[in-house]
């Protein structure tokens, strides 16, 4: 599955491989099948995958650059509202931009384009004083809106909308916990010289990856139960405990520790913090 890159040599190079490829809303082969099946499937019963609640169509014999392929069209309800928003949310700042804007220039119609349409006056305009109007390409907007929330597969497999789109959704979903890994971990830039340093540093990211997901099971009851609760916040609250070294080369905690502190410690396997960690600094101070 691929979510990009959607180009002629991608599709070559695909030959003789089972794939699949989003298809974004700006190529010709969405508005074929979208035009021809979107009223077909949306909130139509008949086509709804209740495994991922949302409506899907296969479409056989869609052409792609001079070769035949399967296309699956879906329409997600809850995605159309969000993107519906943003449209909305969009205008208004493009609207706002424009209007902030003292003279016209040749350059606002491309700035603003398709949303907002600016046309030049030769007088200034009684309601805001300026030498052009601003107005909604209604026509366009509407085409945005009615597209909301559907989205194409273009593949060579002959399997069921259910299974397809079950393949993408389990896709997206580890590209955005790979991107957002690479970016938690500051590796989306490696800064090496030598194959040797960069393996190195793929393994300690490999190594941080296991730790974090290990941390995210375990406490994502604990994360889910209040809103304003994330894993930054949660390791913000272990980054808060601290232990030192006494005279007598035990350890004691710096601070007491809080209610949720020892509620995450306890999710993590620690029934008795107070004890178990310094104990464990000190088993792991011995070894180094």
């Amino acid at each position: 599955m691929d979510r990009g890159y959607y180009r002629k040599e991608v599709f070559e190079a695909f030959e003789g491989m089972s794939f699949a490829c989003m298809c974004p809303e700006s190529m010709p082969e969405f508005d074929k099948v979208w035009s021809k099946h979107h009223s077909e499937i949306k909130d139509q019963h008949k086509y709804f995958v209740p495994a991922e609640k949302v409506y899907g169509i296969k479409v056989d014999d869609v052409k792609v650059y001079d070769r035949t392929y399967k296309a699956f069209l879906y329409y997600d309800s809850a995605r159309a509202e969000d993107e519906r928003d943003t449209i909305h949310l969009k205008l208004g700042m493009l609207k706002e931009q424009a209007a902030a804007r003292k003279n016209y220039t040749a350059k606002m119609k491309s700035t603003f384009a398709p949303w907002l349409i600016i046309e030049k006056l030769d007088a200034a305009d009684p309601e805001t004083g300026k030498k052009f109007r601003i107005t909604e390409n209604n026509e366009r907007i509407q085409e945005e809106l009615d597209k909301a929330g559907f989205f194409l597969v273009v593949s060579d497999c002959d399997c069921s909308t259910e299974e397809m789109i079950i393949r993408a959704r389990k896709r997206d979903v580890d590209e955005k916990t790979f991107r957002r890994a690479k970016s938690h971990f500051d590796f989306t830039k490696t800064g090496t010289h030598s194959r040797e340093t960069y393996q190195g540093k793929m393994f300690a990211c490999y190594l941080a990856l296991i730790v974090s997901s290990a941390f995210c099971w375990y406490t994502k009851k604990y994360i889910k139960a209040v809103s304003s609760r994330t894993m930054a916040t949660t390791l913000g609250l272990l980054k808060k405990y601290q232990i030192q070294q006494q005279k007598d080369q035990s350890w004691f905690p710096v601070y007491a520790i809080t209610k949720n502190m020892r509620e995450v410690f306890m999710l993590l396997g620690l029934e008795n913090p107070d004890t178990e960690v310094p104990e464990m600094v000190k088993k792991l101070c011995l070894k180094l």
